[in-house]
């Protein structure tokens, strides 16, 4: 073997290039990043091969929440007890910067200029600047100045113009089983809470459709997506499910034909037509307690973390089925593939089991 100082310039910068070629080859793919809550570390693997790079990152106490930035230069990692937003660089798999002050800090977005990273904590949606790192500003109100006070489940969407905030709350006080989840929606040219309306029991995922006119909330306690209508500001309807079937994440495809809902009570990922809100094809079995979903590869395929089984399921949404189970860390909660888009439902805001 050869030793540190040993040979010529020449084997040595052969060697620099063949190291360089195996990290190439190691992270062939897009990196995909999974916050254990338990452990309080990111894992990391490529995506093109779903295989782990390297070491768990340390971050803060019981991360929540990823979000990337649009290059995947920059992965921020909300840590729900830390009270903190760790920023981890992708080029290095370092953690650059650490963000205090943001209590029970959750869902996480940036704003179209990626200027600002909106964070969703226990004093309301907080604004970071992502160039100095430092908190910007009042707190985002989380109910409107005549409903009940209201406290933010974690999730977080906006629609594609970045007018709106969208923002699942429960009653700060009483029994969760009892209360209705409610949505607020925040106007961000006024920093105002302009509607707060009730969409079902323990809300704990929000996605927008492609055109921004519905938004789908899977209610965890409740047993059903909920359906908004973004003009209205109203609850459109909602899709049953079955009883126990607890949903965690609702997704629409960028198609906008599909809709993906993960069911924690049977471990299942369910596909729904937009046009019927009918089942299309059999249920994809995943791992124990999947919770947070990211699409990929267009909307062909998906992450799903398994919060019970320390792994993360890659699935084939054409083939309805799963090509891949990724270990993790202890207590998988979020997944964001860098450069592309989390969807929180993350298990640390779900109801007390009866």
């Amino acid at each position: 073997m050869m030793t540190r100082n040993s040979g010529t310039g020449a084997a040595r910068r052969a060697c620099a290039v063949a190291l360089a070629m195996v990290a190439s080859e190691a992270t062939a793919g897009p990196l995909a990043y999974v916050a254990n809550g338990s452990a309080g570390s990111v894992t990391v693997f490529d995506t093109a091969t779903d295989t782990v790079v390297g070491q768990p990152i340390a971050v803060g106490f019981r991360p929540s929440a990823l979000v990337s930035n649009r290059s995947g230069s920059r992965v921020y990692v909300a840590n729900a007890f830390g009270d903190s937003v760790s920023v981890i660089e992708d080029a290095s798999q370092t953690v650059i910067a650490t963000i205090d002050g943001l209590r029970t800090a959750d869902g996480m977005l940036l704003d179209p200029s990626e200027s600002i990273l909106y964070v969703v904590t226990a004093d309301g949606v907080r604004e970071v600047d992502t160039t100095t790192n430092a908190i910007v500003g009042d707190p985002l109100p989380t109910e409107t100045g005549d409903s009940l006070c209201m406290k933010p489940i974690g999730p977080l969407a906006a629609d594609h113009a970045f007018r709106r905030l969208y923002l699942p709350v429960v009653y700060c006080l009483g029994d969760p089983y009892n209360n209705a989840g409610e949505l607020t929606v925040i106007d961000l040219d006024t920093h105002a809470a302009i509607a707060t309306f009730e969409v079902g029991q323990f809300p704990q995922s929000i996605a927008l459709s492609p055109d921004d006119a519905r938004a789908y909330l899977a209610n965890w306690l409740g047993d059903s997506v909920a359906i908004v209508d973004t003009a209205t500001l109203s609850l459109e309807s909602a899709i049953p499910l079955p009883v126990g079937a607890h949903p965690t994440a609702a997704v629409v495809d960028p198609t906008a034909r599909k809709l993906y809902v993960v069911e924690e009570g049977p471990d299942t990922l369910v596909t729904f037509d937009t046009a019927t809100f009918e089942v299309v094809g059999d249920a994809i079995a995943l791992g124990r307690d999947p919770a947070p979903l990211e699409l990929a590869a267009g909307g062909r395929e998906a992450y799903v973390a398994n919060l019970s089984e320390d792994s993360v399921s890659h699935v084939d949404l054409d083939a309805h089925a799963v090509i891949d189970t990724i270990p993790t860390g202890d207590f998988p909660v979020a997944v964001v593939v860098a450069g592309g888009e989390a969807i929180f439902a993350d298990g640390f805001d779900r109801a007390p089991a009866r």
